[in-house]
């Protein structure tokens, strides 16, 4: 909207439906952090602690996954975070 496709917006989109959508797969994020809670259950905790994992792939812990989860919750917090 802020960049000038307002009529777009209004005419594709269910904008409630929408934002609702992005806040659920925001938290939903959180099931893939190892936790210390989940960390204490492998062979390594402190390697794979406040990290990031894809569990239908065994608990895979690759760089570019976690860039993923990381560089998504930063667009989310620069999209909804109030500014100071």
């Amino acid at each position: 909207k802020e960049t000038g496709y307002n009529h777009i917006v209004e005419e594709l989109l269910d904008e409630e439906k929408f934002m609702k959508t992005i806040h659920i797969r925001a938290d939903y994020e959180r099931t893939g952090f190892f936790y210390p809670e989940i960390a204490m259950y492998f062979k390594n905790p402190a390697r794979i602690l406040n990290s990031f994992f894809i569990k239908h792939h065994g608990y895979r812990v690759r760089i570019d996954d976690i860039e993923h989860y990381v560089s998504g919750y930063v667009q989310y917090q620069k999209a909804f975070k109030p500014s100071n």
